[in-house]
């Protein structure tokens, strides 16, 4: 019996020792989207849908795209003539119930206004 209540006092302190009430410092609980950053698709990585529609100057060579964490984004757009189109907007990104795959709408302000929509997947 004298074992069975040692026992049980070990656990006791143990247990009040590991407990603290200091407040801890809270951690950014917001997960950052991952899409956030800079991508580039080039040559076979370019959408072939792409180069359809800019059949007129050869296709399109390169496209850098940027996603910034406070929803807005550019993308460059080097076609194989060089010529250069130049995007903005914002976006929002949702995670959807299925593996790492997201919906997005893209809110386009320049050079025209259009809204697209798709999904990714990271």
């Amino acid at each position: 019996m004298k074992k069975l209540l040692s026992l049980l006092l070990m656990l006791t302190f143990v247990f009040f020792s590991a407990c603290s009430d200091e407040e801890e410092t809270p951690t950014n609980s917001t997960p950052t989207d991952p899409i956030v950053g800079t991508w580039i698709s080039t040559g076979n990585n370019v959408a072939p849908l792409l180069n359809t529609i800019f059949a007129s100057v050869g296709g399109v060579d390169t496209i850098y795209a940027i996603f910034n964490s406070n929803k807005s984004y550019t993308v460059k757009q080097v076609n194989k003539n060089r010529g250069i189109l130049n995007y903005a907007g914002t976006y929002t990104a949702t995670k959807s119930s299925v593996g790492n795959i997201y919906t997005i709408k893209l809110e386009q302000s320049s050079p025209s206004v259009i809204t697209s929509e798709g999904i990714y997947e990271i």
